[in-house]
């Protein structure tokens, strides 16, 4: 556990950390926890209709949530299936609401649990804290390889981060693995609208100028990837897994209907999918769970190792991008996939 100096700081303003597990090689897994998100005082602080949409806004260790992310999926040791068994680890934990996409500080007020006015100073600094754990991470190589991953909010996080750790890692053939968090915002839930995640965690101030106008033009941040893909990331690779129904993802926080998510997903995907066939990967099942790296929800705890589409399962898929290998698959019936845009298959040949 090493806390990280100011101005990193949790959601509350309270001092956060990184936790760090050396592996026998020299790889570097930075790991952005999951954990919601919020853009008020009622989803931040005090729970809608008793629901939190934001796990913890403060810094406390130890923690239920770290403890049920940070020793399953890809940070189990154990298992020789793990791509990443003897890499190190860096895991950056998540306790500012904006998903690792923020550098506002915001005054939230509402009524509180007492029935009274009430104001809280709020830190969405996650991009700060982010920033700061991977330059500690990248004086601590040099590495011979790095994945920048995150799973839920961890994973929208790692669409705007993807641009920096190129830099800060000097690593041109960075490799990201954005579990469960596309980066879609809301044209229905009106906490996690462009407009309303913008204006609390103003992520458009802190991509690159090109990145900022696609994503000013079409509301999605995703598409800023676009930007990142034709520069600086012109050799990196860019996975993402997400199932096409998530219910967490999809319904909870953006608002949609199982299939009115399907569709944006697999609309927002393709786009990018299309202007970037060489970087950018997919790896879309049908379902309503969310999360696969990490202790998933609606999917057994070893779901990583497990769960798989026409024949490919997901830590073989993650394999595959560690080799320089990567796959593009999208299921589009029980038993049939399309691979790599093209190929209707069954079955992945992996060979």
């Amino acid at each position: 556990m090493i806390w990280l100096p100011y101005p990193a700081r949790a959601g509350n303003g309270s001092r956060t950390y990184i936790l760090v597990s050396r592996g026998t090689e020299d790889k570097l897994l930075v790991f952005l926890e999951p954990g919601g998100a919020c853009t008020d005082y009622y989803t931040c602080w005090y729970p809608v209709l008793g629901v939190s949409t934001v796990l913890t806004m403060n810094a406390t260790y130890p923690n239920i949530w770290v403890d049920l992310f940070a020793y399953t999926g890809i940070f189990n040791r154990s298992n020789p299936l793990n791509p990443f068994r003897n890499w190190t680890y860096v895991f950056i934990p998540y306790d500012t609401g904006d998903v690792f996409s923020g550098d506002r500080v915001m005054e939230y007020c509402g009524i509180g649990i007492n029935g009274m006015m009430d104001c809280v100073t709020t830190y969405h600094v996650g991009f700060v804290d982010a920033i700061m754990a991977m330059r500690w991470a990248a004086a601590q190589g040099p590495w011979k390889q790095v994945v920048l991953a995150g799973s839920s909010a961890g994973g929208v996080g790692t669409i705007l981060l993807s641009y920096y750790a190129i830099q800060i890692f000097n690593d041109s053939h960075l490799i990201v693995i954005d579990d469960s968090g596309p980066g879609l915002t809301s044209t229905i839930n009106p906490h996690f609208t462009f407009q309303t995640t913008e204006q609390s965690w103003g992520y458009l101030e802190l991509a690159p100028p090109g990145a900022r106008e696609i994503i000013n033009e079409t509301g999605e941040p995703l598409l800023g990837l676009e930007y990142g893909l034709q520069t600086i990331g012109k050799n990196a690779t860019f996975a993402l897994y997400e199932m096409q129904e998530d219910l967490v993802m999809g319904t909870l926080f953006l608002g949609y209907t199982p299939s009115e998510y399907q569709q944006v997903l697999l609309y927002y995907t393709g786009v990018l999918r299309q202007f970037a066939p060489n970087n950018f990967f997919r790896y879309l099942p049908i379902g309503y769970a969310h999360m696969v790296l990490v202790y998933p929800v609606l999917l057994p705890p070893n779901a990583f190792y497990t769960f798989s589409i026409c024949g490919l399962p997901v830590y073989k898929w993650v394999d595959l991008l560690l080799e320089g290998r990567p796959i593009d698959i999208v299921q589009i019936t029980p038993y049939i996939c399309i691979v790599n845009s093209t190929q209707i298959v069954t079955n992945v040949s992996i060979g």
